[in-house]
């Protein structure tokens, strides 16, 4: 047994030396154990291709494997691997080897990288790539990504060695723009629309910019050179209502469109029906963008600005004012308004002489004061207190506020309305989450008789002057109050029982002496001067509005014997030295055939019929004759009966109105043709004022009303032949 193994053990022993002669065999000559080693991870460093082009490359580089012949890059396209044979070398670039896809490939879907150098650079945002291969089945988990996975195998003589762990890259995204900064606003009351001003900070070597608008749908591109800030106003860039109504989304780039709605939302469901995947349904903002555009071609773009309109201001409410017949120092206003789209209710606000106080009215869009007892009691006017009663327990609007603007003005010197004879309503619309900006104002005096002011003034000297103010009557009235502006306000300059007034000598106009120390009221106490020739001085201290304006103005406001404030008017700007009294210069033959051509009696019948005025004799003017040249009856009248006719006349052109009856009468005579000179002679022969005019000179006229019509036209200043014609055409209208 012994002797057994000591053999075995010699004969291990020369095994062991023979086999230690034979040499090894080298890795290439078989599989070994290095084939299975895996590599180490590849290094990568990733470059933009320059602004503009949207894409870059990746310098990848890695350790040699012993053995290895050749070597593998591994690159995911979202939805498998694709492998690039580089040689036996450790470093490799995606540069120049035009491996992605085309623009025009990944919009078809598609995704698979090129071997045939037909491609382009690496996006240095793969998303879109991804995209495609999510949708085509992918479960690389790469979507929505901006990373690429890469790794590398070593390859050798006989087999693929191991790949290497996954390195990721991310190519370095181009230099952002800034967002953009938006303001927006409105268009104004009741357009709908707004528009949106964009400003944003400059590229380092941008030759252009696009802003991108979101339509809900998709975004849109507008290219608008070289700048820095762009406005939406006037491009008419959103669809119009008719395109929305058919469900249309497309902004327009051919200025056929319109401003941008104030509320999106139509346009945010057309859209949604259209199938985007978008969530903008029911919002209100916009999403804008800003892209620099470069030499290469277009940058990336800006992170979303979002832009919301803001909530546009209220139209002004419509008002008309009323007098209560049963007290007729009370009146009331109505008020009516446009809806507002999600209004749950509405403020009506009133001006109390020095801010607005506000009666949430409900959801209704027309509101009257009558019988709601907003305004200040007598009682409490006269003691000082202005404040409206919101709670319903003051009294009916007066018809004169002067009283309670004066007191507010007593009380806040800062704001001074105490010569006004208007009344101030707003309206707010009232949202579940706030309110509407308010309304600009409307404004109205209570229903109230018109007169007329005719002014003639004269120089003193080359620095003042006077004026003569003469007014018409006012049936019932028992004074007559008449005020003078001075850049601010209105004053009060006499208190008379006469129609008529002169500032010769009244000591009304600030000094030199107090103009230079900036005094600027004009004198109750008669211890000023007469009126200058530059009233401009004194304007300037009451205001700027009025700093450059020469005119002087007057305003008249008549009262029964109650004291109630029963008429008014206002003058026009008369200069020191003018007149604002009809002066007729004169008409030639041409002219007065004009009007010989009989065409004052069709505008005197198109007058009637458009005012839709009685028909004549309803006064009890008594029919005389009837001229057969012209076709016109001749009414005539005796004694107090002329009286008769000037109260009718004047009774009915009140009720129409100054602006309502001259506006008819310029529509009438722009329909004959008749020389500039002519209409405006005849405009002026029957205007508003000049009609009043005649009808305070009839009352103390006997004889025949067209007789007396003459008369008062030539006191005037009208030639015979224009007093003669529109004789008979306020005959025919009112008689």
């Amino acid at each position: 047994m012994r002797k057994l193994l000591t053999k075995l053990m010699i004969f291990g022993m020369v095994m062991a030396l023979v086999i230690s002669t034979i040499p090894a065999y080298s890795l290439q000559e078989g599989v070994s154990a290095a084939t299975t080693d895996k590599p180490e991870k590849p290094t990568i460093k990733t470059y933009t291709n320059g602004p503009g082009t949207g894409t870059g490359y990746m310098d990848i580089s890695w350790k040699a494997m012993p053995g290895a012949t050749n070597y593998k890059i591994v690159i995911s396209n979202g939805y498998n691997y694709e492998y690039f044979t580089t040689g036996n070398v450790t470093t490799w670039s995606t540069k120049g080897k035009k491996i992605f896809p085309t623009q025009a490939e990944i919009s078809q879907g598609l995704y698979k990288f090129h071997t045939d150098g037909k491609g382009v650079e690496f996006a240095t945002d793969p998303r879109a790539l991804y995209e495609n291969g999510y949708k085509a089945g992918s479960t690389h988990g790469l979507r929505n990504q901006q990373k690429y996975i890469v790794g590398v195998i070593p390859v050798y003589s006989t087999t693929d060695g191991v790949r290497s762990d996954i390195v990721d890259a991310y190519l370095p995204a181009e230099v952002q723009p800034e967002k953009a900064i938006a303001k927006t606003y409105s268009n104004g009351a009741g357009t709908g629309t707004g528009y949106i001003d964009l400003s944003w900070k400059a590229m380092p070597g941008a030759t252009g910019y696009k802003v991108v608008i979101g339509n809900g749908y998709n975004y849109e591109y507008f290219t608008v050179g070289n700048v820095t800030s762009w406005s939406t106003k006037g491009k008419n860039i959103f669809p119009t209502k008719a395109e929305l109504d058919k469900g249309l989304y497309r902004f327009h780039t051919d200025g056929k469109g319109t401003e941008f709605a104030n509320d999106p939302t139509q346009l945010y469901e057309n859209t949604y029906k259209a199938g985007t995947t978008w969530v903008l349904r029911g919002q209100k903002k916009y999403l804008i963008r800003v892209m620099a555009i470069y030499t290469a071609g277009d940058g990336v773009t800006s992170d979303i600005t979002e832009a919301t309109m803001p909530i546009e201001q209220m139209t002004s409410p419509t008002i008309a004012s009323h007098k209560i017949e049963t007290n007729p120092s009370k009146g009331y206003m109505d008020l009516s308004w446009k809806a507002v789209p999600e209004a749950v209710s509405y403020k009506v606000g009133f001006f109390n002489g020095y801010n607005y106080q506000y009666i949430n009215v409900g959801k209704v869009t027309n509101w009257s004061t009558k019988g709601k007892k907003i305004w200040a009691t007598d009682e409490e006017i006269a003691t000082g207190k202005y404040e409206l009663h919101v709670d319903g327990t003051g009294g009916e609007l007066p018809m004169d506020p002067i009283k309670t603007y004066t007191a507010a003005y007593q009380a806040n010197p800062s704001v001074n309305y105490s010569d006004r004879l208007h009344y101030y309503a707003r309206v707010i619309a009232v949202y579940a989450d706030g309110e509407s900006p308010v309304s600009d104002a409307s404004a109205l005096t209570m229903p109230l008789e018109e007169t007329y002011i005719d002014i003639d003034s004269k120089l003193l000297d080359s620095s003042s002057g006077y004026m003569d103010v003469e007014w018409g009557t006012i049936e019932g009235a028992s004074s007559y109050k008449l005020w003078l502006f001075n850049g601010g306000n209105y004053q009060a300059v006499t208190t008379t029982t006469d129609n008529n007034w002169s500032s010769k000598d009244k000591g009304i106009w600030p000094t030199l002496n107090e103009i230079q120390n900036s005094k600027g009221l004009l004198h109750q106490d008669s211890k000023g001067t007469n009126l200058s020739t530059l009233p401009n001085k004194v304007y300037a201290l009451n205001g700027q509005s009025y700093k450059d304006d020469l005119g002087y103005r007057f305003r008249v406001t008549a009262y029964d014997e109650m004291g109630n404030l029963i008429a008014y008017d206002m003058s026009s700007a008369v200069k020191m030295g003018e007149t604002n009294k009809y002066v007729d210069e004169g008409a030639t033959d041409e002219e007065n055939s004009e009007l010989e051509e009989s065409y004052i009696p069709p505008v005197s019948e198109d007058v009637q019929q458009d005012l839709g005025m009685d028909a004549t004799g309803s006064t009890g003017i008594l029919e005389l004759e009837k001229s057969e040249s012209t076709g016109m009856v001749v009414y005539g009248v005796k004694g107090k009966a002329v009286k008769l006719a000037a109260q009718a006349i004047r009774s009915k052109i009140q009720s129409i109105g100054r602006t309502k009856w001259n506006q008819t009468l310029t529509k009438v005579l722009n329909k004959f043709p008749l020389s500039n000179k002519t209409k405006n002679r005849v405009k002026t022969a029957i205007g508003f004022d000049m009609v009043l005019k005649v009808a305070d000179h009839l009352v103390g006229f006997s004889g025949k009303v067209e007789d007396g019509i003459i008369w008062a036209l030539k006191k005037c200043g009208f030639n015979g032949t224009v007093a003669w014609w529109s004789a008979k055409a306020i005959t025919f209208i009112f008689l």
